[in-house]
């Protein structure tokens, strides 16, 4: 899946994704802002901040975790859940 369609979906697609793939936001938000606090990533979601640059970070994490199949497969589930 491009990365253009990612961002161009809700936010919540992709933290219910990082739920299902069995991660927490916190260690998401630890490995891609080690300055802040360990609940940064928790508080742009619920406040609805996410950035398309927040995004690009999130998946391109989360792929070199899992790999691009199981992240794609993931999220494919959640956006056909979504429709």
């Amino acid at each position: 899946m491009k990365i253009t369609e990612i961002i161009e979906n809700n936010f919540f697609l992709l933290r219910d994704t990082i739920y299902d793939l069995g991660i927490r936001l916190t260690e998401v938000s630890v490995n891609i802002y080690p300055n802040n606090h360990k609940n940064f990533l928790s508080g742009k979601f619920s406040e609805h901040r996410i950035t398309p640059r927040d995004k690009v970070l999130i998946v391109e994490y989360l792929k070199s975790q899992v790999g691009e199949a199981v992240f794609n497969q993931s999220y494919t589930k959640e956006l056909e859940r979504y429709k």
